[in-house]
C-alpha cells in the first residue's frame, strides 16, 4: 500500500482542499505525482476536468490512470513527460507535496510552466521547515526524518515562507494566492510542545510569524501575463498571525452539570491585536443552564471578554485574578462563565475579546502587584481579625454560659428522659396484660359467638315449631268447625229422622187400623185374584 494513500478530505484544512477549490470545471490539468489518485478522481469525476498525470510508482500509476485521461510513467526528473505533452497546453498544473522531493525543483518547475497556458495557474504545496514543532527539536539537538510529513525521509529540498518568493521568481513565476495549512503541534506527530524548551524559548516561537504553519498552498502565474494584466490581479498574501492554532472547549450545563459528553470544541486563531472571535453552534441543546468555555491552558491574560448569543447579551463569569483591568492565568485554565438564567434556548453564541501570554517580566510585575495587594490585603485582615478575635472571646464566654445552662437542661432532660423510659416500661408490661386480656377477651367472643348461632338456631327451631303449631291449631280448629257443622248436622239429620220415623209410626198406625178395618177384611180376595 503507498504510504500517501489517504482518503480525500474536502472538509477541513489541508493542502489539497485548498488547491481543489480554485480549480475551475471542465478544465486541462497536469498533476504531478498524484500517488493513488484521491485528488485525480475527484478532478476528473466530480469537476469534469481532463487530469494528465505524471508518476513515477508502477502500481499507483496503474491505478490512477482509471481517471486520468493521459499520463506517463516515470522520474519527473528524466523530463520524459515533457517530450510527451509538449504539444497541450495546460490551464491548471499541478505540485501537491512534489517540489520537496526534487533534486532541482527549480528547473522541474521551469520547464512546467513551458506547458500552461498563458492565463493559467501553477499549484504547489510545500511543508514548512521553520514549522515550530521543528523548531523545538532543533533546539533539543534533535533532527529526525520520518514516514511521512514535514521531515519525509525523501525529502531532498526544504521551504520556509520567505524562501519560495525567490524560488518561483527565478522561474518566471509572479505569487498571486498564498495559503496557510495551519496545525497545532500536538496534531503534528512530533511528540514534543511548548513545555519541551524553556519558558522564553517557548514565549517566542509562539509569537513568530507563521508559528503553526504546517504547509504552505501557493498559486502562481507567468511574469509576463501578470505585467499584462497587473491592474487586474490581486495579489493575496498569506495572513501573517502569530499565536498558533487554539482550541476552544464549551462545556453545557444542561442540569447534571459539566461532563465530556456534553461538549463543543472549535479551533480559533488570534490576529496580530491579539483579539479572537469564536463562535459555537448549539442547536441540538435544550434547557441550557450555564456554559463555560475554557480558552486556554497555559499562562495568559484576558480582557474585554464579550458573549453575545442569538437571544442577546450574556452575563459572564471569569475565575482569573483581576489585576489592572485584565484577568490573569497562570496555574489554572482560563475560563468563562456564562449563566442563562431564563433557560432561554440558545443556538449559536460568539465569545470576543482580547488574550496575550505575557512575557516573564511582564508576569513578574504582576506578581509584585498582586503581592502587594495581598500584603495590602493582609494588613487589611489582621485588623479585621483581631476585632473579630474581641467578639470570639466574648462570643466564647457567652458560650460557656449558656453551655452550663444546656449542661443543666441535659441533666434535667437525662432525669425526665430515666422517668420516661420507666413509664414506658410499666405500659409495656400494662400493655402486655391487657393484650393477654384481650387475647381471653377475643376468646370469649368466639365462645359467645358460638352460643349465639346455637341460639339463633334453636330460635329458628322454636320458630318453626311455633309455625307448625300456629298451623296445627288451624287445622283444629277448621276440624272443630267441621266437627260442629257435622254435629249440627247431624242433629238436623236425626230431627228429619225423628220426624220420618214418626210418621212412620203414624202410617204404620193407620195401615194396622186400616188392616183391622172391615173394608180391608172385605176386600182381602180381590186382592189375591188380581196377583
Amino acid at each position: 500500500m503507498n504510504k500517501y494513500d489517504e482518503p480525500l478530505d474536502l472538509n477541513s484544512e489541508n493542502s489539497l482542499s485548498l488547491i481543489i477549490e480554485q480549480i475551475q470545471p471542465n478544465t486541462s490539468i497536469l498533476e504531478f505525482g498524484p500517488a493513488m489518485g484521491r485528488m485525480t478522481k475527484y478532478l476528473s469525476h466530480n469537476l469534469n476536468c481532463d487530469v494528465y498525470i505524471v508518476e513515477i510508482d508502477n502500481e499507483a500509476y496503474d491505478y490512477v490512470m482509471n481517471f486520468a485521461k493521459d499520463g506517463i510513467l516515470g522520474d519527473i526528473e528524466n523530463y520524459n513527460w515533457f517530450e510527451k505533452f509538449r504539444n497541450l497546453k495546460f490551464d491548471y498544473i499541478i505540485f501537491a507535496d512534489v517540489l520537496e522531493h526534487l533534486v532541482q525543483p527549480n528547473k522541474v518547475l521551469a520547464k512546467a510552466s513551458e506547458l500552461l497556458r498563458h492565463d493559467g495557474r501553477i499549484m504547489v504545496s510545500v511543508p514548512n521547515i521553520a514549522y515550530n514543532a521543528v523548531i523545538i527539536d532543533l533546539i533539543n539537538n534533535k533532527f529526525k526524518y520520518r514516514n511521512t510529513g514535514i521531515l519525509d525521509s525523501t525529502h531532498l529540498r526544504f521551504f520556509t515562507y520567505e524562501s519560495f518568493e525567490t524560488f518561483f521568481n527565478d522561474a518566471g513565476l509572479i505569487i498571486e494566492k498564498e495559503k496557510v495549512v495551519h496545525l497545532n503541534l500536538e496534531h503534528s506527530g512530533f511528540n514534543n510542545n511548548y513545555q519541551s524548551i524553556p519558558r522564553e524559548q517557548a514565549l517566542f516561537l509562539k509569537n513568530r510569524e507563521f508559528a503553526d504553519a504546517y504547509q504552505y498552498v501557493i498559486t502562481v502565474i507567468k511574469e509576463s501575463y501578470y505585467n499584462e494584466n497587473k491592474d487586474n490581479i490581486t495579489i493575496q498574501k498569506a495572513i501573517n498571525t502569530g499565536f498558533a492554532t487554539m482550541l476552544a472547549s464549551l462545556y453545557i450545563d444542561t442540569g447534571s452539570g459539566y461532563n465530556e459528553k456534553e461538549k463543543v470544541q472549535q479551533k480559533y486563531r488570534i490576529n496580530k491585536e491579539n483579539t479572537f472571535l469564536i463562535t459555537f453552534i448549539l442547536e441540538n441543546y435544550n434547557e441550557i443552564n450555564q456554559l463555560r468555555i475554557d480558552l486556554c491552558d497555559d499562562i495568559c491574560t484576558l480582557e474585554n471578554i464579550n458573549v453575545i448569543s442569538d437571544d442577546g447579551d450574556l452575563e459572564v463569569i471569569i475565575n482569573g485574578m483581576l489585576v489592572d483591568n485584565k484577568y490573569h492565568f497562570v496555574n489554572e485554565t482560563a475560563r468563562v462563565y456564562v449563566n442563562n438564567p431564563n433557560g432561554n434556548n440558545i443556538n449559536k453564541i460568539e465569545i470576543s475579546g482580547i488574550i496575550n501570554t505575557p512575557e516573564i517580566k511582564d508576569i513578574k510585575v504582576v506578581y509584585n502587584k498582586i503581592l502587594n495587594e495581598i500584603k495590602n490585603n493582609n494588613i487589611r485582615l489582621e485588623t479585621i481579625l483581631l476585632d473579630k478575635q474581641s467578639e470570639i472571646l466574648e462570643a466564647c464566654k457567652m458560650y460557656e454560659d449558656k453551655m452550663c445552662v444546656i449542661n443543666e437542661l441535659n441533666h434535667n432532660v437525662r432525669t425526665k428522659q430515666e422517668e420516661i423510659n420507666k413509664l414506658n416500661q410499666e405500659l409495656k408490661t400494662k400493655q402486655e396484660e391487657i393484650n393477654k386480656q384481650s387475647q381471653e377477651l377475643k376468646t370469649k367472643q368466639d365462645e359467645i359467638n358460638l352460643l349465639n348461632q346455637e341460639l339463633i338456631y334453636k330460635q329458628n327451631e322454636v320458630i318453626e315449631n311455633v309455625t307448625k303449631i300456629q298451623h296445627r291449631d288451624i287445622e283444629i280448629e277448621n276440624n272443630a268447625k267441621a266437627i260442629d257443622e257435622y254435629r249440627l248436622c247431624t242433629e238436623l239429620m236425626q230431627n228429619e229422622l225423628n220426624l220420618k220415623n214418626n210418621e212412620i209410626e203414624s202410617l204404620r198406625m193407620e195401615i194396622d187400623n186400616m188392616v183391622n178395618s172391615l173394608s180391608w177384611r172385605v176386600t182381602k180376595p180381590f186382592r189375591k185374584f188380581r196377583k
